[in-house]
């Protein structure tokens, strides 16, 4: 076969300090208010250093992911140069791995920070399986047994609790723990622009003859 055969493009298993950060989503159950709610986990995992950070929401929409990356972006102090995702349409809007095409609102995101967007390869869950692993270890650690919380923001204190003791943590094979190599790798990061993105959503609308507008599948009065 004398055609050209182009060779397959992959995430990079091994990463310098700063290189890059893993993200996905999850779901796990909670008593919201003694009403027990499916709720939706932002998941994130420096890969140098395998610091993690997590947050909760009620819904997994384009509003709630570029929120998370505002949250996460501060939590570590700094942005890598690199953001490794699968093709969710949170993030995507059309295409997949290489060819994928980002939703105006990540394209604005990547902007404002200044990294580098990455998505997986088709069925590669490998390319990111430092956070798919840290989705498991939420569920085990956090939301066994069901925890009882007043509102998503009571969940998010436990969570980030969680993260924060998790730095303590001696990785196997690693010479410092997870907190040490966390400072390490800070020093690489992009410095914080001088203000944080707006992930609000934002749409025009047209008043009806009821003086409401329509916004999400909702009306609103004006």
């Amino acid at each position: 076969d004398l055609r050209y055969k182009t060779a397959e493009p992959f995430v990079p298993l091994a990463f310098p300090p700063g290189d890059a950060l893993q993200v996905d989503w999850g779901e796990a159950t909670v008593y919201l208010n003694d009403v027990k709610t499916v709720i939706n986990l932002f998941c994130a995992k420096m890969c140098y250093s395998s610091a993690p950070f997590v947050l909760a929401y009620h819904r997994q929409n384009e509003e709630s992911f570029l929120d998370a990356f505002v949250h996460t972006f501060q939590y570590f102090g700094g942005v890598p140069k690199h953001v490794i995702f699968d093709n969710g349409k949170v993030a995507v809007k059309d295409g997949f791995g290489a060819n994928a095409n980002k939703q105006a609102g990540y394209t604005a995101l990547a902007a404002h920070y200044g990294f580098e967007a990455v998505f997986c390869n088709p069925a590669s869950g490998n390319e990111k399986g430092l956070v798919e692993g840290l989705v498991g270890y939420i569920r085990r650690n956090v939301c066994v047994p069901i925890p009882r919380v007043k509102n998503i923001e009571e969940l998010n204190v436990k969570l980030e609790e969680k993260c924060h003791r998790y730095l303590s943590h001696q990785i196997r094979g690693k010479e410092e723990n997870v907190e040490i190599m966390l400072k390490e790798e800070q020093k690489a990061l992009f410095m914080l622009p001088g203000y944080a993105f707006d992930p609000a959503k934002r749409a025009t609308a047209r008043v009806d003859r009821f003086s409401t507008i329509r916004f999400d599948t909702n009306n609103y009065s004006v």
